[in-house]
């Protein structure tokens, strides 16, 4: 306990899928605990439901603990549950030290109010003394690069700059708990480095983290623990491989029929099959045929090959006319093939998603999405964390 930042036990919280309902429940609630009327609530009313329920887990000192789930988990409920932004139905919360949010950066901003006046209102919500945010002004402007806007209401900022106005002073005043909610998405690809470039030195320096996530990619590289939500319920906590492995494996052989689908115009493609190993080591040759039964002879047409991993990221790209082959589709069935002799996909699983189109890549004549699955595997347990998995040579200078 002496060494936990964070404390939460048997935390739940219900909705009502019905607006009117719940203003309703919430009146009876409300008169309930102010009046000390005893209530039940394990009872589930009419149209409600539990979006967490019986959550339990510690943070300690210096450790980023990952949570991990599908759309609809309840890992952003969570969040707002720890951060004070919702209040929960029953269980308890600890917090041993000041907490930050990176939830919904910029909420909470007046947008009649310049960025300088924000920054010391939203400070001051934070419990932050007027000289403590003074002292660290020119550190949250100069990382939120808003120099020449500082000044200007916020209203007139676009969403980009109102997120990173909000992360600059999430982090610039430093608290011992950073609750990340998904990837930061806030600027450019230069922005979005330095902010994994702080949390990493608060990390360093001792802070505790909660990251939030739907990609196993963003938990492998920078977690310690994972928590996997399911439906609301903890369906496991332990060490980051052991968790991501077998998410990913779940994630898998849960069908998503609203993601997968193929596409046929029957005035020249009847039928797109692929031939190809549906299991492979990192790194091994991998080889596909792609047999085509076409309408007619299509004398310009082009190929694309993509993979995707779960998170929805398209890993790699190829097409025919990027290496200018041609292809010639006669009428009846056409067969090619397409070898990759170092398949470098880091360990996981992916879509492999397959288009012919016609001489301008936007007319589609045939395409699988989200159908065709690939398991990579990696027989060492040394593998890093990003998408693809280079096998460098080593030698001293």
């Amino acid at each position: 306990m002496e060494n936990s930042t964070l404390i939460v036990d048997n935390l739940s919280k219900k909705y009502s899928r019905n607006l009117k309902r719940s203003l309703v429940y919430g009146g009876i609630d409300l008169f309930k605990k102010v009046f000390s009327v005893s209530s039940n609530h394990y009872d589930l009313r009419k149209t409600e439901f539990w979006a967490l329920k019986n959550i339990s887990f510690e943070l300690k000192k210096g450790e980023t603990l990952g949570i991990i789930g599908h759309n609809g988990a309840g890992k952003t409920t969570l969040l707002k549950l720890i951060s004070g932004l919702l209040y929960p139905t029953k269980g308890n919360i600890q917090i041993n030290g000041k907490l930050n949010a990176l939830i919904s950066l910029g909420i909470g901003f007046n947008p009649v109010l310049t960025g300088r006046e924000n920054i010391f209102v939203s400070g001051a919500i934070m419990g932050y003394s007027v000289d403590l945010i003074k002292s660290k002004f020119d550190d949250i402007v100069a990382f939120s690069e808003l120099e020449d806007f500082i000044d200007s209401p916020i209203k007139t900022y676009s969403s980009g700059m109102l997120a990173r106005l909000g992360f600059s002073i999430a982090v610039s005043i430093e608290p011992k708990i950073l609750l990340v909610d998904e990837i930061l998405a806030v600027g450019d690809l230069n922005f979005s480095i330095k902010c994994y470039r702080r949390i990493n030195e608060f990390r360093s320096s001792g802070g505790s983290i909660i990251l939030v996530s739907h990609s196993p990619y963003a938990i492998r590289a920078n977690c310690n623990r994972v928590l996997w939500i399911e439906k609301g319920q903890i369906k496991k906590i332990g060490k980051t491989k052991e968790i991501c492995d077998e998410y990913e494996s779940f994630s898998a052989k849960k069908d998503d029929v609203s993601s997968s689908k193929s596409f046929l115009d029957k005035k020249y493609i009847k039928d797109l099959k692929l031939i190809y190993p549906k299991e492979l080591e990192s790194g091994d040759l991998f080889k596909l045929e792609i047999l085509i039964n076409s309408s007619k002879n299509i004398k310009t047409a082009i190929i694309a090959i993509s993979f995707f991993n779960l998170a929805g990221q398209n890993v790699i790209a190829n097409n025919t006319k990027e290496t200018d082959f041609n292809i010639n589709l006669k009428k009846g069935k056409n067969k090619f093939i397409v070898q990759y002799d170092n398949l470098i996909l880091n360990r996981g699983s992916y879509y492999l998603n397959v288009t012919v189109s016609g001489d301008h890549i936007n007319t589609q004549y045939a395409a699988t999405v989200n159908i065709n699955k690939l398991e990579i595997s990696s027989k060492s347990d040394l593998y890093g964390a990003g998408l693809v998995r280079l096998k460098p040579k080593w030698n001293k200078g």
